[in-house]
């Protein structure tokens, strides 16, 4: 049997130069058309690549295969094109008188295949598709699309009895669309070790994240989190390199190589050793960690789809490319890809990937981190989700290979050897110029995080007051905050900001409120004197101002007032004072109450000539609530200071924001929050995506409150007037008014007796009608789970009240007799509103069938029905009432337990 001709199997490396008049032999003559057609397949091979470049796809249109136009190239150089889309109608079976071509003959076991006739093509033995299932026993969906070049030389034997003119050869191509099983056709696709390939054996490397919890409240609870994550992610890494030198070293081999990767687990041994018992900066080894995988997963990601073959074996699919599935939903799995030649990477891919997984092979080699730094520094760099290349070079990787991993951060700028134009933290101490060396001196709004390096394992106050002013100076969008790891708020290093809140100002105004109330002691202290000692020089208090009484009463006030004179002002000194300064001293409680003792005892030492006319600064002092007030206020405030401080505690500060997380600074518009431990000394760092400064308030901006000009002064300066005590008053009245005329006044006594008598029959007749009321009706209201019930007891309740208050007023002896009798009036129709109310209550309880039961909504409200009944004494009302009821029980006579209560309600 003939075989297939591979023009590059041999590949021609001379040919002919030919001389004039010279007699030229076929292999003069082929070896020119040799080196040619080698030279323009090779090119192809090479320069080019193979496999399907682009369309002929495939698919299944009813009784009919279609396929697109477009063109493929074979490993042998041959160009297969389908200039249009082409229609398969008829089928035949291929390989009866075929040229042998090997990978049709996997094992010497020839591939059962079909060739498809195009619509319009004459040819004698092909059948209909609609046959194909019944003849290849699979339907044609089972089956996939190979376009072949069949190549071969045609030798024709066309000698005659008397001629033999068949010298020479013919080199046949004849394109043809072939199908073949779908169990045998993955037999034919080419395995090629390309970038793409090796993303399916190195995948990426998970990161774990940091969960942190309210429990946490120690260094060492702080670092367990990290240092799982750690041991987590260093076994990926050292397990992916291993991965990476096994089977990418060929792809790679100017990159990665066993003393390498061997460094760079040598490195990450180093140091996962050092911190399996060091708690300070273990952050910024799971930085360095997962700043080594990300560049890596960069690498894998880059990986896929970078198909560049250098030099492709010419046997590998010589003549054939597969082009798909006759059915399919996603892209085809049985299809042969495009390989193009390197010489095609116009944008530098694979020297990206070089880069990229040299860059990997660094930072796993240098990694490093300092106990300390000696300077704190700010850096503007692009989002943690950037490219790594896109975000400042970090401080922990070790000094010395600085240079070497600022050159190989970026690739734009290691294109152009310019990595020290990368922002970092080293970037200035390596002579970098310009934006990377003073980069907060530039236009920073592109970049949207900052990291902050420099602080870990200094002192939490120093350092979070050089924070604070750092960024203050330089206008940075980032809020800064610390907590402690602690559950004990009381030892803050660095307590939350002040704030003069509405409590504050509250408090404050309770203050000014008893400073205005000294002022009006002080004032009034002086007047009830001054009247004292001038009522007692005239007599008008006592019987001579020389009695020992009249002494005692101007030595009492002169006493008082100076002890209230001192007090005052003693308690206004310290209740004039900003209130964090009023906090720190305790004793104006007992100053004041004091002030509060001598202004009662003034007034009761008094009390025999004293008549108050109307609340006094002594008794306003004496019975304000403010004082309690001022108590009060101070301990919400205190329960305000003391809950903020708690937040300001790890476990407290992780609960109101648990989306906490370590990102080497913060955000912008974002939160950078500084941790320290129970020394002082800052352990780690931590940020939030959102804002959390809370404002600040001097504590010395309380507003002065000026004295409300409301009272009039007569109410600061009078208030008491002074009398004669009681036994004088009644002497000097029966000297004068009784002694001289004891008849006439015994006959008024006679007439005020008439008076008197009329009096007590009007009232009487009052407590007559009253007779029935016996309970307090102000409490008779149950709770009631009932809302409309409850709106009916309510509207009882003020109707019962209404009469109340109005047989109070009958009380009145000195009521004109026209107005008692309109009253009189006014309670009937009271009663009788009660007396209606009373039944629509029990209609209610009846018409819903409300329980009963003690405790019920129904037996609250009939217990207050009957309650409230009791005080009806209008007749008239009465009547009303219990016609009511009766008209109730036959309504409701079904009713066996409410016909109980219709008996009972009567009155």
């Amino acid at each position: 049997m003939q075989t297939v001709h591979r023009s590059l199997e041999t590949i021609s490396s001379m040919f002919s130069v030919f001389e004039k008049d010279q007699v030229l032999t076929h292999d003069q003559l082929n070896s020119v058309s040799d080196y040619l057609e080698d030279q323009d397949r090779l090119n192809r091979l090479y320069l080019t690549g193979v496999g399907v470049v682009a369309g002929l796809r495939p698919s299944l249109s009813g009784q009919q295969v279609q396929i697109s136009k477009g063109l493929a190239l074979t490993t042998d150089g041959d160009l297969l094109v389908l200039s249009k889309n082409a229609v398969f109608d008829r089928f035949r079976l291929y390989g009866v008188n075929a040229p042998e071509y090997a990978p049709f003959h996997p094992g010497g076991n020839a591939l059962t295949l079909y060739e498809l006739v195009a619509v319009g093509e004459s040819v004698v033995d092909a059948l209909p598709l609609s046959q194909f299932a019944s003849t290849a026993g699979d339907p044609l969906s089972s089956f996939v699309v190979l376009f072949y070049m069949e190549s071969y030389l045609k030798d024709d034997d066309i000698c005659s009895g008397t001629d033999c003119d068949n010298l020479g050869k013919e080199a046949m191509h004849t394109p043809r669309i072939l199908l073949v099983a779908n169990s045998e056709a993955a037999g034919l696709l080419p395995d090629v070790a390309t970038a793409d390939k090796l993303a399916d054996t190195l995948l990426p490397i998970a990161i774990p994240r940091v969960k942190l919890g309210t429990s946490i409240n120690t260094t060492a609870q702080f670092a367990t989190p990290y240092r799982n994550a750690c041991n987590t992610l260093h076994n990926s890494i050292v397990q992916t390199l291993d991965l990476a030198l096994q089977h990418g070293g060929p792809l790679f081999a100017e990159v990665i190589s066993a003393a390498s990767v061997n460094s760079a687990k040598s490195n990450l041994n180093a140091l996962k050793q050092a911190f399996s018992t060091r708690h300070i900066g273990i952050q910024y080894y799971y930085s360095a960690l997962t700043d080594i995988a990300a560049a890596w997963n960069e690498f894998q990601r880059t990986l896929i789809g970078h198909r560049q073959w250098l030099c492709p074996d010419s046997m590998t699919f010589a003549k054939h490319v597969l082009l798909g599935e006759l059915v399919s939903n996603d892209e085809p799995v049985l299809r042969t890809p495009y390989y193009p030649s390197p010489a095609q990477d116009h944008d530098g891919q694979r020297q990206h990937l070089s880069f990229m997984l040299k860059r990997t092979l660094l930072l796993a080699q240098h990694a490093d981190v300092p106990n300390t730094l000696s300077n704190i520094a700010c850096t503007p760099e692009c989002h943690q989700q950037s490219a790594v290349g896109e975000r400042a070079v970090p401080h922990y990787f070790r000094a010395a290979a600085q240079p070497e991993i600022f050159r190989h951060w970026n690739y734009a700028l290691f294109q152009k050897d310019r990595g020290l134009e990368n922002y970092g933290y080293s970037a200035a101490s390596l002579g970098a110029s310009g934006p990377s060396a003073n980069p907060l001196n530039f236009f920073i709004d592109q970049f949207g995080h900052f990291r902050i390096e420099g602080h870990i394992g200094k002192s939490a106050a120093t350092t979070y007051a050089s924070l604070k002013q750092l960024f203050a100076n330089e206008n940075l969008p980032v809020a800064l905050q610390a907590v402690m790891l602690t559950v004990d708020h009381k030892n803050l290093f660095i307590k939350p900001k002040w704030q003069f809140s509405d409590l504050h100002r509250f408090h404050q105004v309770l203050r000014q409120d008893l400073v205005f109330q000294m002022d009006d002691v002080q004032k009034f202290s002086k007047t009830f004197k001054a009247n004292v000692v001038d009522s007692v020089d005239r007599s008008l208090i006592v019987d001579s101002p020389n009695s020992s009484e009249a002494v005692r009463l101007k030595d009492t006030a002169n006493t008082m007032d100076n002890q209230l004179v001192e007090n005052t002002a003693v308690l206004k000194e310290s209740l004039s004072k900003k209130y964090v300064d009023f906090r720190e001293q305790q004793s104006w409680r007992s100053d004041l109450n004091k002030t509060m003792s001598v202004a009662g005892d003034y007034k009761f030492q008094l009390s025999n000539v004293v008549k108050t006319e109307f609340v006094t600064p002594f008794d306003s002092l004496i019975s304000s609530p403010h004082i309690q007030w001022l108590d009060w206020v101070d301990l919400l405030i205190k329960d305000k200071d003391e809950k903020r401080e708690k937040k300001a505690t790890f476990p407290g500060f992780v609960k109101r924001n648990p989306g906490l997380s370590h990102t080497g600074g913060g955000p912008r518009g974002g939160t950078f929050v500084v941790v320290y431990d129970t020394s002082g000394v800052i352990v780690g760092d931590l940020s939030l995506p959102y804002w959390l400064e809370e404002d600040e308030d001097d504590a010395m901006d309380e507003p002065t409150l000026p004295r409300p000009n409301i009272k009039p002064g007569l109410v600061i300066d009078k208030g008491i007037s002074l009398l004669p005590p009681r036994t004088k008053v009644v002497k000097d009245w029966f000297k004068v008014d009784i002694e001289p005329d004891w008849t006439t006044k015994l006959n008024q006594h006679v007439g005020y007796f008439d008076v008197f008598k009329n009096s007590i029959t009007t009232m009487g007749e009052v407590f007559t009608n009253l007779e029935k009321r016996t309970i307090d009706i102000k409490n008779v209201k149950p709770s009631v789970s009932n809302q409309a019930l409850d709106l009916l007891l309510k509207e009882q309740q003020v109707k019962a009240e209404k009469i109340e208050l109005m047989r109070n007023q009958m009380l009145d002896v000195d009521m004109p007799d026209d107005k008692r009798t309109n009253l009189k009036e006014d309670i009937k129709k009271a009663e009788a509103e009660l007396a209606k109310s009373l039944e629509e209550t029990t209609r209610f309880v009846a018409a819903n069938n409300l329980d009963l039961t003690a405790g019920g909504d129904g037996q609250k409200a009939m217990t207050m029905v009957k309650t409230q009944s009791s005080i009806l004494v209008d007749s008239t009302a009465i009547k009303n009432f219990n016609s009511g009821v009766d008209k109730l029980g036959r309504e409701f006579s079904g009713n066996a337990s409410f016909g109980k209560v219709f008996g009972v309600l009567k009155i």
